[in-house]
């Protein structure tokens, strides 16, 4: 590798090292793997990655395969930016190009973290309206597809991408654009790698039209190549730019983004609830989303410490809450008011109902610490990241939390559930020692049961982000065979000699995820959503 490296190192302005003291901070993200790269790259600009995945394409030509991995924060819980080739780190590609707040737009470079970007868009009165992690890039949430607790109202990161810039398999620089039916025909008889793409994806699109129609309705999947289901915007509107939603850098590299931003939020309005059995929580949770409320969050009263709670909540008795939730309202000041109103009728000689009173907001906010402190908790080795923003539909809740008794029963340790009802995304967060061959063993047949458990209640295991390498064994065997078959054409269209993160989605395997599962407990990545 030395020899590359000093090679890449005259050819780009930015890093290339293979020192592996340097390759084990990025052997790791949030996910349960460990995977050694041989090479790591820090472009500082886009030729930078241009003439990387050009090298790395022409390799492969040779017969010389060096699979090419996106990091940005390294948060991945997916282990889709971790590869025993080459890391294309976007940690120097951190610019705001551009704002106007004119017509709120705004352009950035894919390693602009959320928390940079609001903070630079406060100066304007706007935001971007996702609640993710403010270490997380741009260019991960579009990877990822990131779907938050807010996406009901406000909409997924999907919603907010206005163009797409990013290298392709053979380096060359593609740039999304809306096009109607001339300009589509104009941009399929170009002589380029761009035009064999718009070719190959509008024939793809017109000989699988029941198959795509079949795909639209599971439309809360983030799994394969789904979204080639919208690149037909219209009857007269054709774009590639939403194949890239969670594609996890498997047909390009992203590095640039234009993004439609919105006002800052208004004052917003809080409650708190409380039930002693299941059935009443969602029964009220179903009448709650009927107001279109901001959120509505989900917890296990055993991932909360109640008793710190009860200094806040003095006089109310929580001794028989079994389960909590929790919403916001952020309308206007009439609005708010008709649903604070609406609340109290709603809630009444409810087991715990606090309205818009002055300590419900830090009510919420010792739960949330709790929560932290519970996916933290010294007394266990670690509650590992497998069986996160499951997609549970609504009427198949109850029976779902039921059925997690089983799985409790199975691995004899507790399994609280938490989780969004606006959006139907769920997570558990099971204990497991993976410096202990058998917990290994335990965890891989965790993922099994519990992939079963959600297929079974109609729901899906990669609902709120894409499946990376770890979910990608379950995710496949509940895909039919022709459906992986066009993701599969799609992959190859994108990147004919399969450089671009080939280990995930359908090039995931039980050998590799047993192979680099690590043996030791994940410190400092823990989420805070």
């Amino acid at each position: 590798m030395d020899k590359i490296t000093n090679f890449l190192n005259a050819k780009i302005s930015g890093l290339v090292t293979s020192k592996p003291e340097i390759l084990a901070d990025y052997a790791r993200d949030a996910s349960i793997l460990e995977i050694m790269p041989k090479l790591l790259c820090i472009p500082e600009s886009v030729e930078d990655v241009q003439y990387l995945v050009r090298f790395a394409n022409e390799l492969a030509k040779k017969g010389y395969q060096l699979p090419v991995v996106v990091r940005g924060s390294g948060l991945d819980q997916s282990g889709a930016d971790l590869t025993e080739g080459m890391i294309i780190s976007t940690e120097k590609l951190n610019q705001i190009q551009e704002i106007d707040d004119r017509v709120r737009l705004v352009r950035v470079q894919a390693g602009v973290t959320l928390g940079q970007l609001n903070s630079a868009l406060a100066l304007f009165g706007l935001r971007l309206p996702i609640e993710a992690d403010p270490r997380e890039t741009i260019g991960g949430l579009v990877s990822n597809f990131y779907t938050d607790k807010i996406a009901k109202k406000y909409g997924s990161i999907y919603y907010y991408v206005d163009r797409i810039e990013a290298v392709l398999s053979n380096g060359d620089l593609f740039q999304s654009q809306t096009l109607n039916a001339h300009g589509l025909k104009y941009a399929k008889n170009k002589k380029d790698f761009v035009s064999t793409l718009y070719q190959g994806i509008d024939q793809l699109r017109q000989e699988n039209k029941e198959q795509l129609e079949d795909l639209k309705e599971n439309n809360h999947a983030r799994t394969g190549y789904h979204m080639i289901t919208e690149v037909q915007l219209s009857p007269h509107e054709f774009d590639l730019s939403p194949l890239f939603f969670g594609a996890q850098g498997s047909l390009g590299v992203i590095t640039e983004l234009i993004l439609k931003v919105i006002p800052l939020s208004r004052p917003t309005k809080q409650a708190l609830f409380g039930f002693r059995d299941l059935k009443t929580a969602v029964d009220f949770m179903s009448e709650l989303k009927k107001l279109q409320s901001l959120r509505i969050d989900f917890y296990d009263r055993r991932l909360v410490n109640l008793e710190q709670v009860k200094t806040l909540t003095i006089g109310l008795d929580l001794g028989e809450t079994k389960y909590l939730v929790c919403t916001e309202f952020d309308d206007n000041y009439f609005k708010n008011q008709s649903n604070l109103k609406r609340l109290k009728k709603l809630s009444y000689q409810k087991e715990l109902a606090i309205i818009d009173q002055p300590e419900v907001a830090n009510i919420i906010a010792q739960i949330n610490k709790s929560l932290i402190a519970y996916r933290n908790d010294s007394s266990v080795v670690e509650r590992v990241i497998v069986a996160d923003r499951s997609y549970i539909p609504e009427a198949e809740l109850y029976s779902f939390v039921d059925s997690i008794k089983t799985l409790e029963k199975i691995f004899d340790q507790e399994l609280p559930l938490f989780g969004s009802f606006m959006t139907n995304l769920y997570s558990l967060r099971p204990s497991f020692d993976l410096s202990q061959v058998n917990d290994r063993k335990q965890l891989l047949r965790f993922l099994q049961q519990y992939s079963k458990l959600v297929y079974d209640s109609n729901g899906n295991l990669s609902g709120g982000s894409a499946e990376g390498q770890i979910q990608a064994l379950m995710v496949n065997q509940n895909t039919s065979a022709r459906t992986l078959n066009l993701y599969h054409q799609i992959k190859t269209l994108f990147d004919p000699h399969n450089i671009l993160n080939p280990k995930i989605k359908q090039g995931a395997s039980l050998a590799n995820l047993a192979r680099f599962m690590r043996i030791s407990a994940q410190i400092g990545l823990i989420r805070q959503d």
